[in-house]
Order: structure tokens, then C-alpha cells, then sequence
């Protein structure tokens, strides 16, 4: 079954009162400044807004674009997060924390992503299992008679870009399988060479689309002596 994100706008009231006027609890013993403040409460200039915020203000003008000013006035760089060091500090918790309520409750949403990358955790929490039509107007042989069926499982495991595929295919009756850790970039996704059940070397490419329930890539195989053959493929989540 194909797995199906469903997006979510948040209210304003829902962004501000994250922090509000930054009077949120703070955690000690961290430096979130890149402006020159520490976690001591002294500030050796201006304070500037964190990467958190930064990103977190992006966010929530994507996500809610009438109420720009309003954000802005919070969390911009003359916002009022930024008027004291334990504002800051503050401000900054609620970033994070507004940033991982984003990524669950839509992680499709690129203006969210941190670093301009998703968190796989979100997209694929559970496994999502892929099918593939090949190429045929290019070599997607392998050199053997033709390609009958393909199949790729997605999971991610861990929170970040990383995710895990389960690769195979079956060529003129033989299946090739391989597993790989592959890492999401904004919506393309590159994994490691990886040897296959029958003693050959994958290597896959690729991109996303639609939320992530379609997509390409590109599959290359290569034997023993350095002899390759790929393939382009276009999938859709089951």
C-alpha cells in the first residue's frame, strides 16, 4: 500500500506561542550564538538569529504567508528572540522543537527541511515497497535476456538523511538482491556500491517526486573483470 502524507498548515497562533515573547524554559550549557553570546548570559555583540530559526522562520512563512510581519517580529533579525541572550537561548529550543513538529506532521514540506534535506525517518517510518518499469530504450539488459521485475523496499531507521533500500530484480529468471544505506539530498538520493546476492556490484541513483510516492533512478551492475551495464527506471510506492 502505498504510503500517503497529507498536509498540514498551521495556524499562527500554533508558530507563536511556540516561543511567543521567549519566555520559554531554557537548557543550560550549550552555545547557540553564532553572533558572539554564550550560554553565561553575557553578550560580546549583537545577537544573531540561529541556524534553527533561520530556518524555522522560512518555515513558518512558507506554511502560513499571511502573517509574515508577525513572524518576522518574533523571529526575524531584529525580532525580539534576539534581544537578550537568554531570549535567545530560549527562541532557539522552540526552533528546534517547531522544526520536529514540522517534520512529523509533514515532512514533504521543503521550506521545513533542515539544510535542505528531509528527515527519512518521517518519510519512510515504516517500510514502503516500490515497483519499477524499466527503460526500454536503453541497454536495461545486463547483458542477459531481459529485465522481468523489479522491487525496492524503503526504510529509514534513524532520524536524518540516511534510509535504507532493499533492492531487487529479476533477470531472466534470476533474482538479484541487494541491501544498501543510501542518503537523501533535497529529493535525489545517491547509495554506496554494494554487492549483490549472486556476486555482482550495485550502484544506484536517484530522485523522488510527489511526495515521495514516485520517482527514478538509475541502476548500474558491474562483474567480476569491471564490465558495467545500466539501466533507468520510473517507480511508484505499492
Amino acid at each position: 500500500m502505498a504510503r500517503r502524507v497529507v498536509s498540514s498548515v498551521l495556524m499562527p497562533s500554533r508558530h507563536l506561542l511556540i516561543c511567543g515573547a521567549c519566555s520559554c524554559i531554557a537548557a543550560s550549557g550549550k552555545n547557540y550564538y553564532p553572533g558572539g553570546a554564550d550560554d553565561t548570559g553575557s553578550s560580546s555583540g549583537a545577537i544573531a538569529p540561529t541556524t534553527d530559526c533561520v530556518s524555522y522562520l522560512a518555515c513558518a512563512e512558507a506554511t502560513d504567508p499571511g502573517n509574515d510581519s508577525l513572524y518576522e517580529n518574533v523571529y526575524g533579525e531584529q525580532g525580539s528572540c534576539w534581544d537578550s541572550d537568554a531570549d535567545a537561548l530560549a527562541c532557539n529550543q522552540a526552533c528546534e522543537a517547531a522544526l520536529e513538529t514540522e517534520a512529523v506532521s509533514d515532512p514533504t514540506l521543503e521550506a521545513c527541511w533542515t539544510d535542505g534535506t528531509p528527515d527519512m525517518l518521517y518519510i519512510f517510518p515504516s517500510a514502503s515497497y516500490w515497483t519499477w518499469d524499466s527503460d526500454t530504450s536503453k541497454h536495461c539488459d545486463f547483458k542477459r535476456s531481459g529485465i522481468e521485475s523489479t522491487l525496492t523496499e524503503f526504510q529509514a531507521t534513524d532520524s536524518g538523511p540516511d534510509f535504507d533500500m532493499n533492492f531487487a530484480i529479476n533477470v531472466d529468471g534470476t533474482e538479484y538482491q541487494f541491501d544498501a544505506t543510501c542518503t537523501e539530498s533535497g529529493w535525489d538520493f545517491t547509495c554506496p556500491e554494494s554487492q549483490d546476492n549472486q556476486g555482482f556490484m550495485w550502484t544506484v541513483t536517484g530522485t523522488f517526486a510527489d511526495e515521495f510516492t514516485t520517482g527514478a533512478l538509475t541502476a548500474t551492475i558491474a562483474d567480476d573483470s569491471g564490465d558495467s551495464s545500466s539501466c533507468s527506471f520510473t517507480g511508484s510506492a505499492m
